[in-house]
């Protein structure tokens, strides 16, 4: 049998090089397109690295400025008992030693918080409140003046205020008494606050007040009765639910809880 004509024919030509050629600029072209879309990708994995290490950045920033106000209303809380064991020590007073206390640290770089930390363990070690400015200032100087640090220092200095210069021999300080002693302490104070002249000494003492406004930004939160409001009930949530285990009711709950689990683990084991 003999196949029919189609009733209409189309003429088709292939011209094989511009073929190849079309289909090397479809694929270049796809190449584009893809190595465009790739580039996208890896512009927004960088926006979002970005965005997260940013995120990670204001939430440790968040940590540690709670954690110094925290550590500011410790501070501040010892020095105020100790202090009211010397005699009667009034917010007043404790607003007038802070400034004193912000001076020596915009002159030192020696941040307050370290300085109330100081005053109180000086308070508890019989320093009177009048004194302890100037116990403070003369810490520094003896610090200053032997390379000593000043925990040592301090404690040298709280001795000598109670009659005993017999440790400052050491550091080749000869004092007829302790009013001596602390004129010469001073002294060394004085040349302690130079170094706020130095680069060294500027970038300590920012250091320190950034330290401060740290505790500002913490503090809002330290302070906050909503906040602690929160805490107390999650603090009792949690005691209610130890004391709940810890009953004969809680040690049944939890001997059934185990003895579940160890049934699905011995099931699971079955299966496999």
């Amino acid at each position: 049998m003999v196949a029919k004509r189609p009733a209409v024919e189309i003429p088709v030509k292939i011209e094989k090089n511009q073929a190849e050629k079309d289909v090397k600029q479809l694929s270049k072209n796809m190449f584009k397109s893809f190595a465009d879309i790739k580039a996208g990708f890896d512009l927004a994995a960088k926006g979002l690295s970005v965005l997260g290490s940013a995120l990670g950045s204001v939430n440790k920033l968040a940590k540690e400025s709670i954690k110094l106000a925290m550590t500011q209303q410790e501070n501040e809380r010892k020095l105020m008992q100790a202090a009211n064991m010397r005699g009667k020590f009034t917010r007043q007073q404790f607003k007038d030693l802070q400034k004193l206390n912000s001076e020596t640290q915009q002159a030192t770089g020696i941040g307050d918080e370290y300085q109330l930390q100081m005053q109180a363990q000086m308070a508890m070690m019989g320093v009177s409140n009048d004194q302890l400015v100037k116990a403070t200032r003369a810490t520094i100087g003896l610090s200053e003046a032997t390379g000593s640090d000043l925990n040592s220092s301090m404690r040298i200095v709280a001795r000598t205020l109670q009659g005993n210069t017999s440790s400052l021999k050491r550091y080749g300080i000869q004092a007829k008494d302790s009013k001596e002693a602390m004129e010469m302490l001073l002294q060394n104070f004085e040349i302690a606050k130079d170094k706020s002249k130095t680069l060294a000494g500027q970038l300590k003492i920012l250091g320190a007040n950034f330290g401060d406004l740290q505790e500002t930004w913490g503090m809002g939160v330290a302070k906050s009765d909503r906040v602690v409001t929160a805490f107390e009930a999650i603090n009792n949530a949690v005691l209610r639910l130890n004391n709940f285990f810890a009953s004969q009711q809680g040690a049944k709950l939890i001997d059934v809880w185990f003895k579940r689990l160890l049934l699905f683990g011995g099931k699971t084991l079955e299966v496999f």
